[in-house]
């Protein structure tokens, strides 16, 4: 029986198929994925929250995608659940691997670049720069980072990890997501006339990178190297889905309603957001 398992053809295992980049990098490779995940759809099915799952011994490649993002945290309760999916669930992936994938390869690991923090002086980013997270969406995100690097070096295993910005594609999810829907509800304003910049990469080239053959390693930014304003971002949205143009409102009149908006968990302004759409946050890659 063992025998056999060792001449099985090499396999590479996706989590979190059923989010918005796991279900492109799905439907971009051209061998099967090995999915893992609670979803209908998966091969595996597991809670990696809770479990060690039993993987097939062929594995040699590994692309974590699970994650827990877009949403803000009310209680510490949702707090610690970030740390759940991002780092325990990572924890419990490295215990099932060590159990059963003697020959992996390689383990690439979906990171963001929230591991920097939003309260940065600097406009332009480097992947050098100090990681400073404040979310418990960033801090998750980089205690799995620092785990895996200690755990890869351990097992001499190549760890690929891809701190991404703001993710576009068709149906893009989280932040892109929301602004086309209040934009289509006419309730995005543009502030400051526009002019910040937010740095972005497309699903289909993270896809085309992680399901490449080659070894990398190392810990990268990814940019598609262009950092449109979000005057420029709403603009080309509004003509592609036919809407009308946002207005503008200078900062006198949106701080105010970004204060009023903090205690109103179904305000499309808060703090939070007053931040992102007022400041030129970008990465080099």
């Amino acid at each position: 029986m063992d025998e056999n398992k060792s001449i099985l053809r090499d396999q590479t295992l996706l989590t979190g198929s059923s989010g918005f980049l796991g279900s492109i990098i799905n439907r971009c490779s051209e061998d099967k994925l090995l999915t893992l995940g609670r979803s209908y759809k998966d091969i595996l099915k597991t809670n990696l929250t809770e479990e060690i799952p039993i993987l097939p011994n062929n594995v040699s490649k590994v692309i974590h995608c699970m994650g827990l993002a877009h949403f803000e945290p009310k209680t510490n309760q949702e707090s610690n659940y970030f740390f759940k999916v991002n780092y325990d669930a990572t924890v419990n992936l490295t215990k099932a691997i060590d159990e059963h994938c003697e020959n992996l390869k390689q383990f690439i690991f979906i990171s963001s670049v929230s591991v920097y923090g939003q309260n940065s002086q600097k406009t332009l980013i480097s992947k050098n720069d100090e990681t400073l997270p404040d979310t418990p969406y960033g801090e998750s995100k980089l205690c799995a980072e620092n785990f895996l690097k200690n755990w890869a070096n351990d097992k001499n295993i190549s760890l690929l990890i891809l701190r991404l910005p703001l993710v576009i594609g068709k149906n893009s999810k989280g932040n892109l997501g929301k602004m086309i829907k209040y934009l289509e509800k006419g309730l995005f304003f543009l502030i400051n006339k526009g002019k910040a910049k937010k740095s972005m990469v497309l699903a289909e080239d993270i896809a085309r990178l992680v399901l490449s053959s080659s070894i990398n390693r190392g810990t990268y930014i990814l940019t598609d190297n262009y950092h449109p304003s979000f005057f420029e971002l709403t603009n080309f949205i509004t003509k592609q889905l036919k809407l009308k143009k946002p207005k503008m409102i200078s900062n006198l009149i949106a701080f105010p309603l970004a204060i009023v908006g903090s205690f109103l968990p179904m305000s499309p302004i808060n703090l939070r957001i007053f931040n992102n759409l007022n400041k030129t946050l970008i990465f080099s890659d």
